[in-house]
């Protein structure tokens, strides 16, 4: 299910993390204050349990901008209070810390870097996103740099590489085991503008997931597409190609696609996504076909100005990957952010999460949680 993040406001309503003006640093300090019911603290519908949660998440970030380079640091930390499950009462429920940065090496080539190291007791070990393995406690980092060369004015290379690992420990509520694994990627991309609206885009991609248990797995993926501007306001991405799976000492070919549909609006804008590929499976080992399709829509000065409201409903369906089996899931999320002041938002969510699962010990899960609070934030800027 997904949880509130920290996040800041900008001039209109909109929210993302703030930036640093160029030549100046600005040292950000935040505090985030909810209060959330949810009815499954444990995502387990055989041991339901709801509660109420008090949640205190400070934050501070730090920028630096110049016209050449770029680096943003942060740190965040979240202390929760259980109303009926106090053994779960944890000063340090979740905490992160991140970098983002780049550095412009010449007048067509710039580096783009972004890391970061987080502890969670409430996350998935699945690796598939949208597939739950219930209420874990793990420790992830990840670096991820990427190469962007602009060839000339309508074609552009990029070398895209990354490192994630994640360690869980085995909480009583997950009834599979989980293992500590570590994913390794290497993916160029090269994209060429034929006509205006057009463009044409050719990405290799090789992954190759490590797993404590052994069952460790590696793809080949060749995925060519095309980025169409049908209409000023309305574009969309496809690419599809052949994906080659190496698991279990046995080797398979599938067919991959990414579809994404865009659309702009005077009061907002709609998404819609679809993909298709094999998936590493994290923690339980192996891969999995998995299927996913997903609607974004935000709707900005919904009834009174500044007000914002967005929705994200998406279907994941998941078939192999050792344990998992066959594992489908629905989650449904509902945001709305309102800016109090300039340096006040008040925040009220929604999320619906559904999974079944069949030949698989991973939980059924019917969980709802409703999430209301504010965020305090001022930037501090210094020449």
């Amino acid at each position: 299910m997904r949880t509130v993040q920290p996040f800041f406001m900008t001039k209109g309503g909109k929210a993302q993390a703030p930036g640093a003006q160029s030549g100046r640093f600005v040292l950000t300090p935040s505090i985030i204050v909810d209060e959330a019911y949810t009815d499954n603290v444990f995502l387990d519908n055989d041991f339901k349990r709801g509660d109420f949660i008090t949640s205190f998440t400070p934050g501070l970030l730090l920028g630096l901008r110049t016209p050449d380079f770029g680096l943003s640091l942060g740190y965040v930390f979240t202390s929760e209070i259980y109303v009926r499950e106090t053994q779960l009462n944890d000063a340090l429920a979740r905490w992160g810390a991140s970098v983002a940065g780049f550095y412009t090496l010449g007048p067509q080539l710039k580096l783009d870097l972004t890391g970061g190291y987080f502890e969670d007791n409430n996350t998935t070990a699945s690796g598939i996103a949208g597939i739950s393995t219930g209420r874990t406690r793990s420790r992830g980092a990840a670096v991820s740099p990427v190469l962007t060369w602009t060839i000339d004015p309508v074609t552009i290379l990029q070398a895209g590489a990354g490192w994630y690992t994640q360690s869980f420990d085995q909480d009583p509520f997950v009834n599979t085991t989980l293992n500590n694994y570590s994913t390794y990627t290497f993916s160029p991309l090269v994209a060429r503008r034929i006509t205006p609206t057009l463009t044409g885009t050719f990405q290799y991609q090789y992954l190759y997931q490590s797993v404590d248990n052994g069952d460790d797995v590696q793809f080949h993926l060749l995925l060519p597409g095309i980025l169409y501007q049908i209409l000023p306001d309305l574009s969309v991405t496809l690419s599809v190609g052949p994906q080659i799976t190496t698991s279990q000492g046995q080797t398979a070919t599938t067919l991959a696609a990414r579809l994404n549909l865009a659309k702009t609006f005077p009061w907002g804008g709609l998404g819609l996504n679809f993909t298709r590929n094999e998936s590493p499976v994290g923690g339980i080992g192996g891969a999995a076909e998995t299927n996913t399709v997903g609607l974004s829509a935000a709707i900005t000065n919904f009834l009174v100005r500044g007000l914002t409201v967005s929705f994200a409903p998406s279907y994941t369906n998941s078939v192999g990957g050792g344990s998992l089996g066959t594992t489908d899931s629905i989650n449904l999320g509902v945001l709305a952010t309102y800016p109090v002041t300039r340096w006040m938002v008040a925040f009220l969510a929604y999320d619906y999460f559904r999974q079944r699962t069949s030949g698989t010990d991973l939980n059924d899960i019917d969980a709802n949680r409703v999430t209301a609070g504010i965020q305090l934030f001022e930037a501090l800027r210094f020449k």
